[in-house]
């Protein structure tokens, strides 16, 4: 490991080795910057739960684990960061060179002079209040020579090495073979896994739901060094592709026994790749994560496994005290969770709201209704004249319209402390037209609130029944 570990996690490792060990794990991709707020919620929802475990049963050793899925190979995604800036602006900062047209696993990626330039990016506007700490906790976990992975683990390390969290890597799992035998088994009776996950998926859509997960064949990828990580296929005349190869279904196998540091899971496997190698009592999951486990249940009975409970993990908000005020005249903070432009119409409605608009409205119907009855009128005597009048109506009716919009626009700019604070709290509750924890970085939240105080305001999170989205105030 390259990670000096505190002595809770020394103590946790070595129950880990005890016969009646037992774990709760949580993971995701190794996403720059430490990823986006869930990422932190994941490790803070599976301390949570070992914890409450270990209260309960205090003679089974419950232990945290953290998978990082460093085979993946989706660049796009885990090379971006997202955090806001001082004047509420969402910025995004990616590592330019590693979107690129060979599709190496994440862990395989070593940093270049790139890096740097990320670190300008996130550190050369404004300062903040932790921005001096905030770049010295990226700098020591990305530079030069660094991999996503190190960094990711690295970022969380500090903020859940002192209770115990711990990390492994799939992709040292892949290169230490410790996948071959789920991954074997699969290869070696094509079809089985993806008929027992069609299974849980029909049941899955018979509940009303969409199933969103689809298995194949046979469900992991090939490392080749020459093309990248490939998902490998079983061709018509039953041959796989292999990398830029064609090899028959003895020669699969073959492979995968002599080669197992070559292949990695697919999402269908991963799960029991995890469960087959850590006595685990439960996962803990985001929403999307809790729909697909719905389908697996058949895919584990298919390894003669018992799936684990799946647990959601906490969800949260944060939101600066100060932002709430004004809110509740808009309907509360959960209005706020809507796109921009809905966001502009509801600040409309609540100008509209005050009673000098109230009345306003009030005027508008009464023009309504006289142009209505003067029209009934004329065209009783003259019904050639309906084109005429309505048209007359709609042209008043239209200038009408105009002078309210210029008095909310007038009264926008009267008020425009009100209406800042409520264009600030949705820039924080609902940023890009995305939920707060999953676009927003950990490092954000490091830079913004302190290591301690992002710390505290997880702690506080977990206080909270995770069913139940919490909202965070500072």
């Amino acid at each position: 490991s390259f990670l000096q570990l505190s002595p809770k996690q020394e103590s946790h490792l070595k129950l880990l080795l005890q016969d009646n060990a037992t774990t709760i794990i949580s993971g995701q991709q190794p996403v720059i910057a430490g990823g986006a707020l869930y990422c932190a919620l994941k490790a803070m929802s599976a301390l949570h739960h070992a914890k409450h475990i270990n209260t309960l049963h205090n003679d089974i050793p419950v232990i945290p684990i953290y998978w990082v899925e460093d085979n993946d190979h989706d660049l796009e995604e885990i090379a971006t960061s997202y955090r806001l800036t001082s004047d509420l602006q969402v910025q995004a900062i990616t590592y330019p060179e590693s979107i690129q047209s060979i599709r190496h696993g994440i862990g395989d990626i070593v940093f270049d002079e790139h890096i740097l330039e990320v670190s300008q990016q996130l550190f050369g506007g404004t300062k903040s209040s932790y921005q001096d700490s905030a770049h010295n906790i990226f700098t020591s976990h990305y530079h030069i020579g660094g991999t996503f992975t190190r960094g990711f683990i690295g970022i969380l390390n500090m903020l859940f090495a002192e209770q115990g969290l711990l990390f492994v890597s799939s992709r040292v799992l892949r290169l230490m073979g410790l996948m071959q035998s789920v991954i074997l088994r699969d290869a070696e009776h094509p079809n089985v896994t993806n008929l027992a996950l069609e299974k849980g998926s029909a049941e899955v859509v018979r509940a009303g739901f969409h199933a969103q997960v689809q298995g194949a064949e046979v469900n992991f990828f090939f490392h080749d060094p020459r093309v990248g990580r490939i998902k490998v296929k079983q061709r018509t005349d039953k041959k796989y592709i292999l990398g830029n190869t064609i090899v028959s279904h003895t020669e699969l196998c073959t492979q995968i026994r002599t080669n197992p540091e070559l292949f990695s899971s697919t999402v269908v496997i991963r799960p029991v790749i995890q469960d087959s190698l850590f006595p685990n009592l439960a996962y803990i999951a985001g929403p999307g994560e809790l729909a697909y486990f719905a389908q697996f249940k058949e895919v584990y009975e298919a390894f003669n496994m018992t799936m684990p409970a799946i647990l959601l993990r906490h969800t949260a908000t944060i939101l600066p005290q100060k932002l709430m005020q004004g809110l509740d005249a808009i309907g509360g903070w959960t209005s706020l969770l809507v796109p921009d432009n809905e966001r502009e119409h509801l600040l409309n409605n609540y100008v509209r709201s005050t009673s000098a608009f109230l009345q306003l409205d009030e005027y508008k119907s009464s023009i309504m209704a006289t142009l209505d009855t003067m029209k009934q009128h004329i065209v009783s005597g003259d019904s050639t004249l309906l084109s005429t009048m309505s048209g007359i109506e709609k042209r008043v009716m239209s200038a009408v319209e105009h002078g309210i919009h210029k008095a909310i626009k007038s009264t926008k700019r009267r008020d425009i402390a009100v209406v800042d604070r409520i264009r600030r709290a949705g820039a924080w509750v609902y940023p890009k037209n995305h939920l707060q924890e999953r676009l927003l970085s950990v490092l954000w939240a490091i830079e913004t609130f302190g290591v301690q105080g992002f710390t505290d305001i997880l702690h506080q999170v977990v206080e909270h029944n995770s069913h139940m989205h919490t909202l965070v105030l500072f």
